[in-house]
Order: structure tokens, then sequence, then C-alpha cells
């Protein structure tokens, strides 16, 4: 399985191509932090980046970054994470990490679900999201 990571124009093809791993669990839903929309905007102008992972199947995984200042320090958050056959591609954070750190990011911030804890072993859980639906109590 090979990363690539995508530039704008191409990362709108590719978008589309990965779509169906992102689509019904992390965006356009109660939990996305953004639409399909705005990460195409962030994609075609260079504020976001496109990351998959493709195999003889197509795209097995994607990933979207965005580097965001926390103070004085720059992070590499991992908005969008998704993929078939976890085990099979996961190891290729370990890219995205360095490409983060040549890049001035002294964090990495990944959103992700609560399973994933085990997977993430170099990683610590920071914060956890709590939700409550005003207009159902």
């Amino acid at each position: 399985m090979d990363l690539e990571l995508h530039e704008p124009l191409p990362s709108l093809l590719a978008l589309g191509e990965a779509w169906d791993l992102f689509e019904g669990r992390l965006v356009d839903t109660e939990e996305s932090l953004y639409s399909r929309e705005e990460i195409e905007h962030c994609l075609l102008h260079d504020l976001m980046q496109l990351w998959t992972v493709t195999d003889e199947l197509g795209p097995a995984a994607a990933a979207v970054t965005q580097f965001q200042m926390l103070g004085e320090t720059k992070v590499c958050y991992v908005l969008l994470l998704a993929g078939r056959d976890m085990d099979g591609w996961l190891h290729h954070l370990q890219d995205i990490e360095e490409w983060a750190r040549e890049n001035g990011a002294f964090k990495m911030k990944l959103h992700g679900r609560a399973g994933w804890e085990r997977k993430l072993d170099t990683y610590t859980k920071s914060t956890v999201i709590f939700t409550k639906d005003l207009h159902h109590g």
C-alpha cells in the first residue's frame, strides 16, 4: 500500500474517489467538524491536505490534515481519518508525522473514534467531547 499527499487540484479528484471512506461517518453528521464543501474549499486553497492510501481495490484509507497554531506551537491536526483494514495502513500515520515535523510542526492531534485508543499507542488521549441535544433535553 502506498501513501500519497495530493496537491490542491488533484486532491479534489482524489477526494471524490476517497469520499466513500468519509461519508456518513465523519462529514456532514452531527459530530462533523467540517462539511464536504468546506473541506473542498480548504483543499483547493491549500489550507488542508488530503492523504490517501491505495491498494489493488482502490482507496483503502484517507486522511485530511491541517496546520494550526496553538499559541506559539505549530500543530498538525488529523481532522479526518477513515479506511478499511486499519492494520494494513495505520503505519502510514508515521509518514504524515514525519512530513509534519519537516514542515515545522511540534505536535500532532488526531480526531478519531474512542476505539482507536488501543491502536494509537504512541498518542495520549487529551480530551473527550461531550454532546447534548438542546431541543430534546
